[in-house]
């Protein structure tokens, strides 16, 4: 599994102004496809093709209004799983 790469954390924790907003129909795609795959993060890979792209979703995602509480939950959980090598 990857970690972030430097560039990513010597910025501030906001997503890049490259990447457009993420409406939450496709947040919540993205957790509903991360929530039970065994490898999550290489899925997440696969299916949403750059890490930093997999990370600002699921970073948006964790801070969406629309998820309930346990939605909230996996995500936290899937960046916990993303963030560890």
């Amino acid at each position: 599994m990857r970690s972030l790469s430097p560039p990513i954390f010597s910025s501030s924790q906001v997503p890049p102004t490259n990447h457009p907003l993420i409406p939450l129909e496709e947040l919540q795609e993205f957790v509903k496809e991360t929530r039970s795959c065994r490898d999550r993060a290489q899925l997440a890979l696969d299916r949403w093709s750059s890490f930093e792209r997999v990370y600002w979703l699921a970073h948006a995602a964790h801070q969406a209004p629309g998820l309930d509480m346990n939605e909230g939950k996996r995500v936290r959980n899937f960046l916990g799983a993303l963030l560890v090598k």
